[in-house]
């Protein structure tokens, strides 16, 4: 099973991705200009993961546009939560409910259920096994994880934008194992390119190989920050097929355990 996991940049968040530069504001009106030019490649590339299963895409920071044409293209393998404000974190770009989407291929969403972390969880069914795959988001100000590992205990994958460092992870650590990636997207702490994105699998599975997905379907998927800023001409002009998000795309691949059993009836 491969499993996707990619914070697309919500529009509204394009100004605070630039970290604070004295032309950040410049930069993200000009990028919100774009929108309609990701929408379309956010979408190309996604199509491209669900050619084959079983995989499963988990997108965040999905604004409603985009989400309504994912959801009108793929229907019941695409799940979504209720729009709604985050009350478990305030402040400044909190991530809202409802930004994370989860796409399937060649496996099935059996139900869903929204956390106010923000998280997603599907119960999937994958070969004949059940599955709950939690798509996260987490407040990029928590100093601790220790809350929502506990709320996802016995969630056999939980992937998405931590916003913490590998050895950040603490709790979410404990009974799951991951692929420790560098360099996926800009670490709003520190403002430094790190590893903040992960995907993390309990025992149901053997450890997981993971790998950053700098390109698909033809284009970069991260921004060029520093070439981005030099440019006199205009962005969509000068960087055609590039700059899709401020976070590279990961993928996971995971197999079962041997003693993994089957929890559903064979159909043959």
């Amino acid at each position: 099973m491969l499993v996707y996991s990619w914070n697309v940049l919500n529009p509204k968040y394009a100004e605070k991705t630039w970290g604070g530069v004295p032309e950040a504001k410049e930069l993200g009106e000009k990028d919100q200009a774009r929108t309609a030019y990701r929408q379309k490649a956010i979408q190309e590339v996604v199509r491209g993961w669900l050619k084959d299963g079983p995989t499963v895409v988990c997108l965040q920071e999905v604004w409603p546009a985009l989400r309504f044409a994912l959801k009108e293209e793929y229907g019941e393998r695409c799940a979504t939560g209720p729009l709604g404000p985050n009350t478990r974190a305030t402040g400044p770009n909190t991530p809202s409910l409802g930004e994370e989407v989860t796409l399937v291929a060649g496996c099935r969403i059996r139900a869903s259920r929204t956390l106010a972390f923000p998280a997603l969880v599907c119960d999937l069914e994958v070969g004949g096994r059940r599955v709950e795959v939690a798509n996260v988001h987490f407040y990029w100000r928590w100093t601790d994880l220790g809350a929502a590992a506990r709320a996802l205990r016995g969630v056999h994958v939980v992937a998405g934008d931590f916003n913490k460092e590998w050895t950040q992870l603490g709790e979410m650590l404990r009974g799951r194992r991951g692929a420790r990636l560098k360099a996926t997207a800009m670490n709003p702490t520190t403002n430094e390119l790190g590893g903040i994105d992960h995907v993390l699998a309990t025992a149901l599975f053997n450890k997981p190989r993971g790998r950053i997905v700098a390109r698909a379907a033809g284009y970069t998927l991260r921004y060029g920050f520093s070439e981005i800023r030099k440019l006199r001409t205009p962005w969509l002009a000068a960087r055609p097929m590039k700059d899709i998000s401020d976070h590279s795309a990961i993928q996971a691949r995971l197999t079962f355990s041997n003693k993994t059993r089957k929890h559903f009836p064979s159909k043959e």
